[in-house]
């Protein structure tokens, strides 16, 4: 009779979606004359995933360059903004 020891492990998949605290779609009021590098919206981000699956990457399309987003998912402002050249963003 023979007998072995066997350790198995159980890497995660990428198998749970992020969850986010917003409905889509996402929209925020902001006034014109708002400082450069105003916070706008701090996303609260979760996912069930271990380890690096669970791991957040935040980013942005802005063609205008007006918003940014940081690690933590925090939205603002990256350059002001006037309401008489654009009124909208998307």
């Amino acid at each position: 009779r023979t007998q072995a020891t066997v350790r198995v492990t159980i890497d995660d998949e990428n198998d749970n979606y992020p969850l986010w605290n917003v409905e889509e779609p996402f929209s925020v009021s902001v006034p014109e004359d708002v400082p450069l590098l105003t916070p706008l919206h701090q996303f609260e981000v979760t996912d069930n995933d271990a380890e690096e699956n669970g791991d957040l990457l935040f980013g942005i399309e802005d063609d205008t360059n007006s918003f940014e987003i940081s690690g933590t998912g925090l939205l603002y402002t990256s350059k002001l903004l006037d309401r008489e050249s654009q009124s909208m963003y998307s």
